[in-house]
């Protein structure tokens, strides 16, 4: 279990926190400000085969900085909770989630109509299978999301099954 005090955390390259069994608190009060290009956060269990189990990651704001690509890329992790994750300034996906299985996206919040923005994300949460080999998403659930003011879609499901959208909104966006 990793805290992290109020307060705001610069750094250039992201670690990938594929860690089994990993917990990263921030207490609605800790920033994590990219400045490098690509994803801003990263929990990419490819590397353990059919993935990493039971990370959780609660209350952060992730600022991109304008230069990140994915706000958070989540690739081949099961079983995991992403709780209260407010983002800004990222230029593709806000959340892209490729074959995971039973996670919980939590108030994913991305709205222009409350943050200062540096560029726009395309799509917003992005549930889909992993590129290498087609496994699809499967039995995730989204609650609560908060996607306001993305060139795109909102919420894209491709390529993924059994997922489980409750309350929430995706307005001002392209498509929703």
């Amino acid at each position: 279990t990793y805290v992290f005090p109020c307060g705001f955390y610069s750094y250039s390259v992201a670690p990938n926190w594929s860690i089994a069994g990993i917990r990263l608190f921030g207490y609605n009060c800790a920033t994590l400000r990219y400045t490098g290009t690509g994803n801003a956060v990263i929990f990419d269990g490819s590397a353990a085969g059919e993935g990493r189990f039971n990370v959780e990651m609660a209350g952060f704001t992730i600022d991109g900085s304008g230069t990140a690509t994915k706000g958070l890329f989540i690739n081949s992790t099961h079983h995991g909770v992403f709780r209260q994750l407010r983002f800004k300034s990222v230029t593709t996906d806000v959340v892209r989630c490729e074959f995971c299985v039973l996670n919980m996206l939590d108030r994913i919040i991305y709205s222009v109509n409350s943050d200062t923005m540096v560029g726009t994300a395309t799509n917003g949460i992005v549930l889909t299978s992993r590129p290498s080999d087609g496994q699809r998403s499967s039995a995730n659930t989204v609650t609560v999301p908060i996607i306001e003011g993305v060139s795109n879609a909102g919420i894209l499901v491709e390529n993924a099954q059994t997922t489980v959208i409750e309350g929430g909104t995706a307005e001002g966006n392209a498509q929703y």
